[in-house]
């Protein structure tokens, strides 16, 4: 639908989608620089818990730049779909992980998938979001992610960022 309306971003936030307390103060800031950027994304995560998972592919964050040396922006890989700005530039990319799942009755999660195509991601530090406990499709059962996203926003936090936006 955002294709078809032409929309240049969709934000999506699922229903376990917890805001931090900074979310209000943060978001319009990072927003702000996601839309005078939009050659530089295709999507943006609120949080994510990718790092804590897979510490060895540390090599895969890339520093964009920091925002009033209190935002940080990262080039990550991506896990948690709980929160996140897409794009229109994502929109193809987005479609074709529906299609691909209804015509090859394959099932690959939207959390994989922007990383199997390769989109360019960005993660905040701090985080403005993180999944609350809740009953996972994926899992078939409630999963609490909470400390998978507060080990990852550390491990983002050791990765030197201190280019101005």
């Amino acid at each position: 639908m955002a294709k078809e309306k032409k929309l240049p971003y969709v934000l999506i936030m699922e229903d376990d989608c917890k805001p931090q307390e900074n979310f209000k103060e943060i978001w319009p800031i990072i927003q702000e620089w996601l839309q005078k950027n939009p050659e530089k994304w295709d999507m943006y995560a609120g949080g994510n818990r990718y790092y804590s998972y897979h510490p060895n592919e540390l090599s895969s964050i890339k520093p964009i730049c920091s925002i009033d040396n209190t935002i940080k922006l990262y080039y990550t890989k991506f896990v948690s779909a709980q929160f996140y700005y897409l794009n229109s530039s994502a929109y193809d990319t987005i479609i074709e992980w529906e299609e691909d799942m209804n015509k090859n009755n394959s099932w690959i999660p939207i959390d994989i998938w922007p990383d199997v195509k390769k989109m360019r991601i960005i993660t905040s530090v701090p985080f403005i979001t993180v999944q609350e406990k809740d009953y996972s499709n994926i899992e078939n059962t409630e999963r609490d992610y909470t400390d998978g996203f507060y080990r990852n926003e550390e491990v983002l936090n050791t990765i030197e960022n201190n280019i101005q936006c």
